[in-house]
């Protein structure tokens, strides 16, 4: 893939993330749950403030391990692989994709998604603890869509770590547990 195809996609990832967090103060339709109001989920915990996490992330890489049906691990790492994570005010936006990305149209599309090399969702977060909980209002898979993720979350200095435990659902058939390694550039 040429520099000048990667820039242009590294642009329309930016300007999603700026427009959906130049959004962030604009009341919706949709009650979105902030750092600092209630969550509306069936937990009771109460979110706390976590200023620390917001900033700007490069993707490092992301294990997946599959325990059952059938144990397997994927290993995606950058530079092979490019991503950005924004956090901010309450909201994310999260994008990643191959350096090298096969050519394809929209009537060549590939049967497995993954096999674009490209993955990105954005909406909402809040802080529970040692928990963050993503609820996406965006997602490239369609079935993500208002799709809400417990996560582990670990910062340690300029390294943000996500764990999310794989439990059989619709869109996944498996148990596991994925940890995505982030580091803050801004």
């Amino acid at each position: 893939m040429s520099n000048r195809k990667l820039n242009i996609g590294y642009m329309f990832i930016l300007l999603g993330s700026i427009a959906l967090l130049a959004c962030g103060d604009r009341p919706s339709a949709r009650s979105i749950p902030r750092q600092d109001q209630p969550s509306t989920s069936s937990t009771n915990t109460t979110p706390s403030k976590a200023p620390e996490i917001e900033g700007v992330y490069e993707f490092v890489s992301r294990t997946t391990t599959i325990t059952a049906p059938r144990r397997s691990e994927e290993r995606l790492v950058a530079p092979e692989w490019y991503g950005l994570w924004i956090f901010h005010n309450g909201y994310f936006s999260q994008t990643r994709m191959k350096n090298i990305r096969p050519d394809w149209t929209p009537a060549q599309f590939p049967s497995n998604p993954q096999g674009l090399g490209f993955d990105g969702g954005s909406g909402t977060y809040v802080i529970k603890g040692e928990t963050i909980e993503l609820d996406y209002h965006v997602n490239f898979y369609p079935g993500r869509m208002s799709a809400v993720e417990d996560l582990k979350y670990s910062l340690d200095a300029s390294t943000l770590t996500l764990t999310w435990t794989m439990v059989p659902g619709p869109e996944f058939g498996s148990t596991g547990e994925r940890v995505t390694v982030l580091r803050r550039i801004k």
